[in-house]
């Protein structure tokens, strides 16, 4: 695997950017939204102030080191972050990634997620040289099940009490894709 700074994407209708602290309050719209986080692997922000720590810790200090993916979503006619799409867990050695998700509620159901999956999965692709990527979702989460199904995904099985959230252990399923083009 290629360790690259984090580029700029470019889809039909989406730019897929670095995050920066800047954008702390359109990530907090979103990520303090009790039915945006109700199937993520994380924890519903309480404050502005989380999402600032959420930014400094974890974005900021992986772009840093080069080994954090997680680009901000926006329309081509706004630099606004709807979203954020990545990859929160690469592992180079063994050629694979998994991809997360998460998009404003106002802006689901017009096909910006699945935009953004294509775009991840043909960047892990052909520049960071990934045999394979993977996405979880929560057995109920149909909706991030079909984004998963249209950019190409295959269903894998169920893993059982893999995702903690909301205080409870939940089942999830997986999909993933192969680039056949690597041995």
């Amino acid at each position: 695997m290629k360790n690259a700074p984090i580029p700029v994407l470019r889809t039909d209708r989406l730019v897929l950017r670095p995050i920066t602290r800047d954008d702390a309050e359109s990530i907090f719209s979103y990520a303090s939204d009790p039915l945006v986080t109700r199937y993520v692997a994380w924890e519903r922000h309480k404050s502005l102030e989380e999402t600032l720590r959420y930014l400094d810790d974890i974005v900021v200090e992986g772009y840093r080191r080069g080994d954090y993916f997680d680009w901000g979503i926006t329309t081509g006619d706004s630099d606004r972050l709807i979203g954020t799409c990545g990859f929160p867990r690469v592992t180079g050695v063994h050629g694979f990634a998994e991809m997360g998700y998460v998009l404003s509620r106002q802006q689901w159901g017009k096909g910006y997620v699945t935009e953004a999956a294509r775009g991840m999965i043909r960047y892990g692709f052909e520049t960071l040289g990934l045999k394979r990527i993977e996405a979880l979702c929560r057995i109920e989460n149909a909706a991030s099940e079909r984004v998963m199904q249209k950019a190409g995904m295959s269903f894998e099985g169920i893993l059982r009490r893999r995702l903690y959230n909301g205080g409870a252990h939940h089942d999830v399923k997986i999909y993933s894709v192969i680039n056949e083009s690597l041995p």
